[in-house]
């Protein structure tokens, strides 16, 4: 999963706390890619581009400046993670039926 956002310095805990919730609840990697300097409103954008694991492990996380995050992403790992601890199968389809 890729979420690309504007979060601003000063509301950044919530953008990590998202961020690793997504990975968690999905079992799912999540890469969330944030900007970096100042907007026209003097908000202040400091990045915390971070790769997070399927379990919501903080992988790699860029601060204070642009770059790149190169992962290598392994499907088997995540696949067996998931079958350990299989709650997907709990979720709902949200069919509507008439």
């Amino acid at each position: 999963m890729i979420v690309t956002a504007n979060w601003p310095n000063q509301r950044i805990d919530s953008w990590e706390a998202l961020l690793k919730a997504r990975a968690v609840e999905n079992q799912a990697y999540v890469i969330g890619v944030n900007c970096v300097g100042e907007d026209i409103f003097k908000n202040k954008f400091y990045g915390y581009t971070s790769a997070y694991s399927y379990d919501g492990t903080l992988i790699e996380k860029i601060v204070g400046h642009e770059g790149v995050i190169m992962i290598e992403i392994e499907k088997q790992p995540m696949m067996v993670y998931r079958e350990r601890y299989p709650f997907l199968k709990d979720r709902d389809t949200f069919d509507i039926k008439s």
